[in-house]
């Protein structure tokens, strides 16, 4: 359980981190849960994304898929949280 794991980090920092989860991940066949607010960390490691909002879960699936055609306002507004160059189309 990685609980806000590079949220206090620099972007150069998080990456290097996102890449050796990412590498732990398939080198050893593990699951991860990945726990942000942050979706560009998010994305960079999830296949599979779940919202919750205010302790519910709202919107859940393949990361592309909710990324690219959000319904519910909580991920709307976390996509909009996100620079202009890293929202998806």
């Amino acid at each position: 359980v990685c609980d806000e794991a590079v949220s206090a980090l620099d972007i150069a920092t998080q990456a290097e981190i996102l890449d050796l989860l990412a590498n732990l991940r398939d080198r050893h066949h593990l699951a991860l849960v990945f726990i942000g607010h942050d979706l560009a960390a998010v994305s960079a490691i999830a296949d599979h994304l779940l919202v919750i909002a205010d302790g519910r879960l709202v919107e859940s699936g393949p990361t592309r898929e909710v990324l690219s055609a959000p319904r519910h306002a909580a991920t709307r507004a976390l996509i909009a949280a996100l620079p202009a160059r890293l929202r998806p189309p």
